[in-house]
């Protein structure tokens, strides 16, 4: 007697799922005992290989079912009843309280269902809401999983629909060690900070950084000190833990609405990548970094962030500060005794962050920011304000190379450090202040500068190829040079330090030079200089410049002085062009009697020019 086609489609059905099970049996993810203890309970000789015997709806379902077999399987069709969201409340483990839901008008299908085996032999793991669930009998069903999946989020309930994702979201990141958590698209709202473990090795992916995936954060005050996601190397009783291995955070749009706390706070990190990350709208640093290093920040967003103990909504208040109590970009270190060090942000924006500094900066060595955009809004009245400051350097070396950055008055506010900029486009031309005193060490090449007045650090100071406004230097010291700069202003050079040794050469200087009798050791050398010179420097050289204005000697303990006059050679004196007093003209064919050359005493055309060194007959 043949069976009936019902009997073979039901047979079919259950070898599909034997053979399932037996291939679950083997996933070596299911041994992971370091998070909730899910291991899977292997099969004892003659026991009975898992069946499926029924399919679950949601995973409060699931939680109100009790297992009928060792190793029995249940496929969860998704993680939230399919009904109106309203109407019902989430699944979460029982020590948490219930999220609430956001009211919908229509059938929504949420994910994070999927499939549960039951394992009687562990009798202690806690209900996560995600990866493991207890019955009211004490029974634990465990989600399967393969060694290489991600976390889905929604796995432990995360939606868009829930009105706080904060606990929700917390409970994925507790179990990934070293597993990807990929949250879902849509906007998925947190009223608390999501704290990471020590060494956790956290990878979160969402579905790009404008609009794909939103943590709308609303968190109230108390945690001012804290990020909304919270990476810290200082836990329990104060105690410092070395950060996270390979920390990574990439695709995800980050909102603050203003709440009084940090986006991103990262403590005692080392290799970590942040990449394609917006961070925006927190009264607080956007990204608070504390003694990390060895890192990469990639297209890593900062708007709108920043705290004040002034009126925010003021930027006289904001551009103050003195007023300031958080940058919207922190770098410092608080513990352990080395700094920030070789940390790389590249095509990096950080746009309309009314708090200045933009950045505040306390670092070690080598710390890069490539392809920077750094600007205010056009449209903000900055009249009557201190215009902003993009770093603040209290130490360490920051080291800038293209991008640009605009409106923003002051490119760096130097206490100590070393500075280097290239090819950074600044509009207008941005301002510099240098502490008096300091052993910084600065270069600029290709940038454009405002008045540039005090340089009386005695390290190393050098301009290269660079458009500035104006010189006036008050009291320079070290090792200063200006080199193929296009000053468009005046050259002004006050009382110097006994250590100063400045060089200016190649330069373009569309006003006049000064020079003072007090300025110690400087050199101007094949300059164009298009006003009046006075010129008295004790031990310095005047060489081959080229004057249209008067030039004037006003010390006389000048090593060398080439005065900027024509020099011309021929067998006679000029008779015609344009000639000052000075200009002088070598004889190419002198004889007995004949003059070595000519000097013109008379300006004219072309003026008159006097024999001198008759040869004799």
């Amino acid at each position: 007697m043949h069976p009936s086609n019902d009997e073979t489609l039901k047979t079919n059905i259950s070898k599909r799922f034997f053979f399932r099970g037996v291939l679950a049996s083997f996933i070596p993810a299911i041994l992971l005992s370091s998070r909730s203890s899910i291991a899977k309970t292997p099969l004892v000789a003659g026991e009975q290989l898992p069946v499926l015997e029924n399919d679950c709806s949601d995973i409060d379902t699931l939680r109100n079912t009790e297992p009928k077999s060792a190793n029995q399987t249940v496929v969860v069709q998704s993680y939230y009843p399919q009904q109106k969201a309203g109407s019902f409340a989430a699944s979460i483990p029982s020590t948490q309280s219930a999220p609430k839901m956001r009211s919908i008008e229509a059938r929504t299908p949420l994910a994070g269902g999927g499939e549960f085996y039951y394992d009687p032999s562990d009798l202690t793991s806690v209900d996560d809401g995600g990866m493991v669930i207890v019955t009211r009998e004490g029974k634990r069903w465990k989600r399967k999983l393969s060694g290489n999946d991600k976390i889905q989020a929604v796995f432990y309930g995360v939606s868009p629909l829930v009105e706080d994702n904060g606990p929700l979201l917390q409970a994925a990141v507790n179990f990934s060690s070293n597993r990807i958590v990929e949250l879902p698209r849509g906007i998925i709202t947190i009223k608390t900070p999501v704290v990471f473990n020590f060494d956790s090795g956290v990878k979160i992916e969402g579905s790009g950084k404008k609009g794909g995936t939103v943590i709308n954060v609303i968190i109230g005050d108390g945690y001012e000190d804290m990020g909304a996601l919270h990476f810290s190397g200082r836990h329990d009783d104060a105690k410092v833990a070395l950060g996270y291995r390979a920390l990574s955070i990439k695709n995800i749009h980050l909102i603050g609405n203003l709440s009084r706390c940090r986006g991103i706070f990262i403590q005692y990190q080392f290799a970590m990548r942040i990449e394609q990350i917006t961070i925006e709208k927190f009264d607080g640093a956007g990204l608070y970094i504390d003694k990390c290093q060895d890192s990469v920040f990639e297209q890593v967003d900062i708007f709108n962030c920043g705290r004040t103990s002034g009126d925010r909504n003021s930027l006289k208040d904001t551009f103050d500060e003195s007023k300031t109590l958080d940058s919207p970009i922190v770098l410092t270190s608080s513990i352990a005794k080395t700094d920030c060090n070789y940390l790389r942000f590249s095509n990096c924006q950080w746009e309309d962050n009314p708090v200045s500094p933009v950045c505040d900066f306390s670092g070690g060595i080598e710390n890069y920011f490539v392809n920077l955009h750094a600007e205010y809004s056009a449209y903000w009245d900055i009249e009557g304000t201190k215009g902003g400051t993009l770093f603040k350097q209290r130490k360490g070396t920051i080291k800038i190379q293209g991008g640009g950055s605009d409106e923003i008055k002051t490119l760096v506010d130097i206490e100590w450090g070393e500075f280097w900029v290239e090819s950074h486009r600044c509009h207008p031309p941005k301002k510099i202040k240098v502490k008096r005193g300091t052993n910084s060490r600065l270069t600029f090449r290709d940038v454009a500068l405002d008045k540039i007045t005090a340089l009386t650090t005695s390290g190393e100071k050098r301009f290269e190829g660079c458009t500035i406004n104006e010189v006036e230097l008050d009291y320079p010291d070290g090792f200063l040079s200006f080199n193929s700069c296009n000053v468009k202003n005046n050259f002004i050079t006050n009382q110097s330090g006994n250590g100063a040794k400045i060089s200016v050469t190649g330069c373009n200087i569309g006003g006049g030079v000064n020079v003072s009798t007090s300025t110690k050791s400087i050199l101007f050398d094949d300059c164009f200089i298009n006003g009046n010179v006075t010129f008295g420097s004790e031990g310095g050289m005047w060489l081959n410049n080229i004057t249209k204005g008067i030039f004037k000697l006003s010390g006389d303990n000048c090593r060398v002085v080439i005065p900027a006059t024509r020099k011309l050679v021929g067998s006679e004196a000029p008779v015609k062009g344009n000639y000052k007093v000075g200009d002088s003209l070598v004889n190419l064919s002198p004889m007995p009697g004949s003059f070595i050359g000519w000097v013109c005493v008379k300006s004219g055309n072309p003026g008159i020019w006097k024999g001198y060194g008759q040869i004799e007959s």
